[in-house]
């Protein structure tokens, strides 16, 4: 995985958020699921290369999709990378009602977040 470069992995951030934004909207759960599987794979991968993970995430930052800074947000508090702006982040997008179901996930992940002071991401069930 590291072979793909961080202009790549934003590259797909981005393709993969306008996807599961659309797919959000017009309630295409199997469009949703299939992108959601490609970026948790990268999450993964940021896990366990750390350096190269942070340095992902210091680029996704700057993509202006609600999905995917939610998503990065959501990975900074997972990773306890970047925890304020991750915080203000999330509460930015949930208080802008214009976002919808978006911002109910942000609300949702802060919740998440301050009832157990960690975010567990992609855990097996």
């Amino acid at each position: 995985m590291r072979d793909l470069e961080i202009d790549r992995i934003v590259e797909i951030y981005k393709a993969a958020g306008d996807l599961m934004y659309l797919a959000t909207i017009n309630g295409d759960y199997k469009t949703n699921n299939r992108e959601i599987k490609k970026l948790r794979k990268l999450f993964m991968f940021f896990k366990k290369d750390r350096d190269f993970g942070e340095d992902c995430i210091d680029k996704l930052m700057s993509i202006d999709n609600v999905v995917i800074r939610i998503e990065v947000a959501a990975y900074c508090l997972s990773l306890n990378y970047r925890i304020d702006e991750a915080i203000e982040n999330l509460k930015s997008i949930s208080k802008n009602k214009e976002y919808g179901i978006f911002s109910f996930n942000a609300e949702m992940t802060l919740k998440e977040w301050n009832k157990k002071g960690y975010l567990r991401l992609y855990q097996k069930k």
